[in-house]
């Protein structure tokens, strides 16, 4: 049976205008959410980080165990005091989120350079 080469979710880090932004690519599900909680596990503990961009226009698919997952980084955020803002969801996660009524507790941007923008304010 051939593996395939591409990781269901890959999430990489780094500063852009002294913000930290995380982006997220594949497939945000029950398998892949504890890389997402690991990664952003480090982002927390990083010094004077106030505001934190998660960058969602790469993620195909996003399960309850994914919607969770965002759930588990907006409390993080919240009980560090970290602005948490969500950039380039997609139509599909952005439908989700208002089915679920999550869009309420996240700031949501259409693209990153929107939430960098607001941030520097």
């Amino acid at each position: 049976m051939p593996v395939d080469p591409k990781p269901v979710l890959t999430v990489a880090t780094g500063r852009d205008a002294g913000v930290i932004v995380v982006r997220v690519a594949g497939q945000l599900t029950a398998v892949s959410v504890a890389l997402l909680r690991t990664r952003l596990g480090s982002v927390w503990q990083l010094p004077d980080v106030s505001v934190v961009v998660m960058d969602l226009a790469e993620v195909v698919f996003c399960d309850s165990a994914g919607l969770g997952g965002l759930v588990d980084a907006w409390r993080d955020s919240r009980a560090r005091g970290i602005r948490l803002m969500l950039a380039g969801a997609g139509t599909q996660l952005i439908q989700v989120l208002e089915l679920t009524g999550l869009d309420s507790l996240f700031e949501i941007h259409p693209q990153v350079a929107a939430a960098l923008g607001v941030a520097a304010q």
